[in-house]
Formats: C-alpha cells, sequence, structure tokens
C-alpha cells in the first residue's frame, strides 16, 4: 500500500516487500533517434500495491534512422506514460522495408538424362539445371516411383536394385506446400540383372550427335558418340580423321579445327577385337573456315515463351536467330519432361499428360564451348481435355471454369457481382465478385459480421480466441468462426480468462471489471490469476480484497496482508471504518479499516 493513506486515515501502512520491474525497449532495422542501436532498460522501482508507470522523459524516440532499405516504422505496443506496469516489459520498435525484395519462381528444371540404363547394383548421378539462374528457392525433392528397382538421393545420385523400369522425378516446389507452381522433370531408369550383363554383349550399331560441324580456325566441338545397344559388353570407340591438316580429333571425341577445308571424322567401334568383320561406325563432315569468315549467333528467340495445350495436342514453335548471316545457325531442341511433352528436331511439340515442363532450344555457335551457347525457353501446360461443366439449375454451385477457377453460380446464373460468404452443399465459402478465393486465409466483413476464413472455406470449427494474421496486434473472440462483435465480458482461452470488449481482447486494459456477478483484476487483457491479498485499482483509489485475481465480494472479515489485518467488507478495504470488529470470536479494534 506503499507508504500512502488509506482514505482520510492518519496513520501510513509501511512496505514490508519492494518490487522493481525492467521495461526494455527494443529498436530493429535501423537506430533510436539518438543514433544509439542498443537495448535501452528502464527500471521501475517500488512498493508492493504502488502504481509504476514510465514518465515521457524514460520512453526513448525512434523513426529517424532507419538502415538502408527500410523508413518509418511502429510500435508492436505503443509505450506510452498512461499504462499501470505490473510486471517486466518489452516494447519494440520495427522500422518498415521500403520495398520488398520480389520472389523469383522457378519456371523450368531440366534434367542432362531423360533415360538411364543401370545394371543391378551400378549407380548413376544425375544433373539438374533449375530455370532461372536467380530464382528465389531452387531447392528440389528426388523420388522414385518404384524404390525396388531403382534409388535416388538428395544429390540425384540413382542406384539400381533389381531389374525392371522406374521414373527418377526431381521437383522444385518453390519453397512452399503447394503443388500448382511445382516444376518437374523426369528420367526414366531401365535396370538389367547382373548376370546378364557378364555375358558378351556385341554392339550393333554407333551414332554421332552431328552428321556435319561448321567450324573456324582454333575453334573446337566434341562429338559424342552413342553405342546401341546401351549393354554392350565393349563400348569403347577409336575416332580418326580423314585430313589432319584440316582438322584432329582425339578418341574421346574432341575435334580441333586445324586448317580451312573438309575433313571426315570417323568413329568405330571394335567390339574389343581386331576383326574389323563387326566393326560399327558413324562419321561427321566437319568444314573448317577461315577464322574471319565465322559470324557467331548472338541471340535467339522463340515465337512463344508460354505454351497452353490439351492432352495429345501439338504445336510447332518457331526460331528466329540473330544475326541473320551466322556462320552456324543449327539449333537444338530438348523437352525438360518427356513424359509430360516431346519435342523433336524441328520444334514440333506434343502433348502427352497432364503438368507443366520446359522447352529449350540451344544454338552452341558449333563449339563444345558453353560460353557462348545462346538459349530460349517455352513453358508448356499441359491440361486434360476440356469438357462442358454441369451447372444445376437450381440451388447453389461452385463450378471450375476454363480457367481453372471456381465461380458461383445461382439458380443456373452465374453471380460474377456478388462478393459475401455463399452456402454450398452445407459448407459456407468466401467469393469475390463471384470467384472463390481459395488462398483467401484472414478475417473477411460479410453483412455487418467478422469472419474466419482458411483457403475460401468459413472455419466454423474454430473457436475461442484467434490472431487476425495481417494484425497480429488484434485478436478475435471467436464462436464456429464468426467474431463476436456484440459481445463484452470475460473469455476463457488456453487456460486463462481474458476480457473481450465488443469480440476483440482488449489488451490494454488495466484494474478491475465486472463480469457476471463478480469482480475481476484484468492486466494487459488477462485476469491476473497471480495477484492475491489487498489490491488497489489502478484507476481509484479503492482496495479489494482478491483472491487468483478475482476478488472476493462474498467475504467480509479479517484478511491479514504484508504483515498487518485489515477489515473488509464485501471484498472491499473499510478504508472509512473506525470501531470493535468481531471475528472468529474475537473481538477487534479497527481504525480507519486497520486492526489496531
Amino acid at each position: 500500500m506503499a507508504d500512502s493513506e488509506v482514505a482520510s486515515a492518519a496513520y501510513t501502512i509501511d512496505i514490508a516487500e519492494p518490487i522493481s520491474y525492467n521495461v526494455t525497449f527494443k529498436v530493429v532495422n535501423g537506430a533510436w533517434d539518438d543514433g544509439e542501436i542498443a537495448n535501452k532498460t528502464e527500471t521501475l522501482n517500488g512498493a508492493a500495491g504502488d502504481t509504476l508507470k514510465l514518465s515521457a522523459e524514460q520512453i526513448p524516440a525512434a523513426g529517424t534512422k532507419p538502415a538502408d532499405g527500410y523508413k518509418e516504422g511502429s510500435w508492436d505496443v505503443m509505450p506510452n506514460t498512461d499504462t499501470t506496469i505490473i510486471t517486466d516489459t518489452v516494447y519494440t520498435y520495427t522500422y518498415a522495408m521500403e520495398k520488398e525484395v520480389p520472389k523469383e519462381d522457378v519456371t523450368g528444371v531440366i534434367l542432362d538424362n531423360t533415360a538411364l540404363e543401370l545394371t543391378e547394383g551400378a549407380s548413376g548421378t544425375l544433373t539438374i539445371t533449375v530455370v532461372p539462374d536467380d530464382a528465389s528457392d531452387k531447392t528440389v525433392i528426388w523420388s522414385s516411383d518404384k524404390t525396388s528397382v531403382a534409388t535416388v538421393d538428395a544429390n540425384g545420385k540413382v542406384t539400381a536394385v533389381k531389374a525392371g523400369k522406374a521414373i527418377i522425378t526431381v521437383t522444385a516446389t518453390n519453397g512452399t506446400e503447394v503443388t500448382t507452381d511445382d516444376k518437374t522433370a523426369s528420367c526414366t531408369v531401365t535396370v538389367t540383372e547382373a548376370e546378364t550383363a557378364a555375358l558378351k554383349t556385341n554392339v550393333i550399331g554407333v551414332t554421332l550427335d552431328h552428321d556435319t560441324v561448321l567450324l573456324a580456325e582454333g575453334e573446337s566441338v566434341t562429338l559424342t558418340a552413342t553405342v546401341a545397344p546401351a549393354n554392350a559388353t565393349d563400348k569403347t570407340v577409336i575416332c580418326t580423321s580423314s585430313n589432319k591438316t584440316v582438322a584432329t580429333v582425339d578418341n574421346s571425341g574432341k575435334v580441333i579445327a586445324v586448317a580451312a577445308g573438309t575433313t571426315i571424322i570417323t568413329v568405330t567401334a571394335t567390339n574389343g577385337t581386331d576383326d574389323t568383320a563387326d566393326d560399327k561406325t558413324a562419321t561427321c563432315e566437319v568444314t573448317v573456315t577461315e577464322a574471319k569468315t565465322k559470324t557467331d549467333i548472338t541471340g535467339i528467340t522463340l515465337d512463344k515463351t508460354t505454351v497452353s495445350l490439351e492432352m495429345e495436342q501439338t504445336e510447332t514453335l518457331a526460331v528466329t536467330v540473330e544475326p541473320e548471316d551466322a556462320t552456324d545457325k543449327t539449333v537444338t531442341f530438348r523437352s525438360g519432361d518427356e513424359n509430360i511433352v516431346t519435342v523433336d528436331e524441328e520444334g514440333k511439340i506434343t502433348a502427352v499428360a497432364e503438368g507443366s515442363t520446359m522447352i529449350m532450344v540451344t544454338a552452341t555457335n558449333g563449339t563444345e564451348s558453353a560460353d557462348d551457347d545462346q538459349t530460349a525457353t517455352c513453358i508448356v501446360t499441359v491440361t486434360a481435355k476440356k469438357t462442358s461443366p454441369e451447372i444445376p439449375e437450381e440451388g447453389t454451385a461452385l463450378v471450375k471454369d476454363d480457367q481453372g477457377k471456381q465461380v458461383y453460380y445461382k439458380d443456373g446464373e452465374l453471380q460474377k457481382d456478388y462478393s459475401g460468404l455463399v452456402n454450398v452443399g452445407g459448407t459456407w465459402y468466401y467469393v469475390e465478385k463471384g470467384i472463390l478465393l481459395e488462398n483467401k486465409t484472414g478475417f473477411a466483413e460479410y453483412e455487418g459480421g467478422i469472419f474466419l476464413v482458411s483457403e475460401g472455406k468459413l472455419l466454423t470449427s474454430k473457436s475461442g480466441l484467434v490472431q487476425d494474421p495481417y494484425n497480429l496486434k488484434t485478436w478475435y473472440f471467436l464462436a464456429e468462426g464468426q467474431a463476436q462483435i456484440q459481445y463484452t465480458g470475460l473469455a476463457y482461452y488456453d487456460g486463462e480468462w481474458f476480457y473481450v470488449e465488443k469480440g476483440i481482447l482488449n489488451t490494454e486494459l488495466a484494474g478491475f471489471v465486472e463480469y457476471d456477478g463478480g469482480l475481476f483484476f484484468v492486466g494487459a487483457g488477462r485476469i491476473m490469476k497471480e495477484v492475491n491479498g489487498l489490491a488497489q485499482d489502478p484507476n481509484g483509489s479503492d482496495w479489494y480484497y482478491v483472491a487468483e485475481g478475482q476478488a472476493q465480494i462474498q467475504y467480509t472479515g479479517l484478511a491479514f496482508y504484508d504483515g498487518e489485518w485489515f477489515y473488509v467488507v464485501d471484498g472491499k478495504l473499510a478504508a472509512d471504518y473506525t470501531g470493535n470488529v468481531e471475528y472468529d470470536g474475537t473481538v477487534f479494534y479497527v481504525e480507519n479499516g486497520m486492526v489496531k
């Protein structure tokens, strides 16, 4: 009761136990107006029963010293000189961002192989390219549809388990659980039995990835040989040049242009024998020009950057090469996932299955160096064949349109001008201009009420106190998903009682409140169950006898507090009473509410 007089009493009550609370001020994304960035702490000292408040000088100024990229912000809770401090308290001032860094989504993923052949126990590693290179989240997830045939680890390493086929899929999720923006690529893995692989299998053919190559003097390119079958016992090849003065080649397939002219590069698979009868060969004609005559491609474009197809539909992409007089205008097409879309050498794409993948076209300028490669891409989205939706003639319905959006119909008519809640099949949804907002999560106003919506649906199962995800300072008191804006009183939530005013938690309230015939001590909107004994109303001069935060208004008698006995009538200190009081069979003399 802190060295203060009770009403007009002529005596004082000494405080036996001091109290002390720390008030800490924090600043985020900048500094205080005085240039400091460290936390500031003010200690409020007093005795039990004192009213402790901040002074204006103790509240630091903020708002003029943001860090680079930030601007004036706000307090999480505004500190002031009116609020009674009843516990250690933290206030935080946060500067706001000048401009949020836009998120760069992944638009496609490409594997270095769409088919892989392994024998039991063998392994191979797939390499992934994520487009664009500056995507915000390039994390990918690897999976196998048949782990009994082949497994894959987080680094793309594929291990053959037993004979069969498995599809290895890599997925870029853009860092979300929503699958609509996932990008995938896949590789078909064929596993053969180990004992079968041990038998000698002869090469029956060999091919090169180029039939002709144009190089300038000093340039190089690596030809890639493909041996068939893939499980041939000896896949060794020998590379030769018919005219080494024009171009040389090593057994890795690297061709180096020496001087202007033409030569034939031959690759030979010998099946590991000296007998040439079973040799298999493939050739590539290499033309070398003088260095000064070669004009490199500086850019290529596709006539479309996005294409939407239904399954089984086709479309041909047209390529434009710049400059028009480029020496080697050869391009190659590649699909990120041939299980979704295939593409031929002419750029004709065919929709195979639902999904989305990337088509990439590359011009190499006839060299193996990727430094001067020019690329262009097109995102292809494949959907199922369209079918006309069934629209009921009566009642309400949500129907998917040709863009995949859920639209609201009532009695067979599209309600394109309607916004609010609708009941469809017993479930309430939030619609805006006739379209279901499936990404709507938060509170929505409707016909004077406030409702909690998650992914476009009213959460009728939600009751109690719920925080607004877009205004973290606001908590609503809900019943079956609806804010009880007509309600003022106490609300029980998570083992505690809180004071709600017009359906919203009043976190600034400190003092006694009436509820259901009782009187309760509230601090920061919560009943202070830890408060016991005599407690002064911070909004007045009255003292109440409190047990676990509730004034004992049904109690009249003596109460022991802070080493003294006091006379309480209907739970309230009788500060104006002087006289005798009988308590527990004994008569006591009371003066101004205190036993003498």
